[in-house]
């Protein structure tokens, strides 16, 4: 099947440019060749790759061309596995997957409704840039997208991160629980105001702080909580998010104070 790939986002972070404050002379970056001290245009420039300190193996665009890869000029299938299996960690940036000609919309379309039917996805195998990568095939719209996953190798082991140990008791869980059924089953959200994004160093993680109107729909009294969401974004989908809240807010609006207060004084 004959498809284009096409880009699925776009970037609409602000950027900003350095300047030298006294005159605000721009800042440019410029490369330089080590061992003539001068700058170098860029057909100049080639890929190597460094062995050793003292090895650099030169590479072309040749020498990529003629690696044996499978997927060098086609998608390769491994599996199809359901779409929320996937640890959401492995998912990188999306592409859009267009048939490129009438032959193709058939069984394009065919995919497409198989994996809409079914709920799956499908994992596979593909070469960009040289480089043989995993990747994740989903439906979006009735298009087929093609996300970049990461090797398992590439994931990060987090548990040096895990916090230090501490007793959490079931009246707790209990508690926590039932404000969330409340806030899930009893409310009516109404509008959402005073919003604010903020970036971070990291370009996939924003932070958003805003107010949630609702109603209370068995007593139908009004609340408005003040919110922050840390959300993570890649391939145009939030693919991780927290979102906090005062929980005495939520307790006062649902009438669950009382309970709050008794699992906050007896840990």
């Amino acid at each position: 099947m004959p498809i284009n790939v096409v880009g699925a986002t776009d970037d609409h972070s602000i950027r900003f440019h350095q300047f030298r404050i006294e005159d605000m002379g721009r800042i440019r970056y410029r490369k330089i060749c080590e061992p003539e001290d001068r700058e170098v245009s860029q057909d100049e420039i080639g890929k190597a790759y460094e062995l050793t300190k003292t090895q650099v193996i030169p590479i072309t665009d040749e020498d990529l061309s003629i690696l044996p890869l499978s997927t060098a000029k086609a998608i390769e299938i491994d599996a199809f596995v359901l779409l929320g299996s996937i640890d959401p960690l492995k998912i990188a940036e999306g592409s859009h997957l267009q048939p490129s000609s009438q032959v193709a919309a058939k069984p394009y379309k065919l995919l497409v409704q198989a994996l809409g039917r079914s709920a799956k996805a499908v994992v596979a195998k593909y070469a960009w840039s040289g480089r043989e990568r995993l990747g994740l095939l989903r439906v979006r719209d009735d298009v087929l997208v093609l996300h970049a996953m990461r090797w398992p190798d590439e994931i990060r082991d987090p548990t040096e991160l895990l916090p230090p140990p501490t007793e959490v008791t079931d009246d707790e869980i209990k508690g926590a629980l039932a404000l969330m059924d409340a806030m899930t089953t009893w409310q009516k959200l109404t509008a959402v105001d005073r919003v604010q994004v903020y970036e971070t160093t990291d370009r996939e993680l924003v932070v958003a702080d805003y107010r949630l109107h609702g109603r209370v729909l068995a007593t139908g009294k009004q609340f408005a909580f003040d919110m922050v969401m840390f959300a993570r974004i890649r391939g145009g989908l939030i693919i991780w998010s927290r979102i906090y809240s005062n929980p005495l807010d939520g307790a006062i609006a649902f009438d669950a104070a009382e309970g709050l207060l008794a699992a906050i004084t007896s840990a």
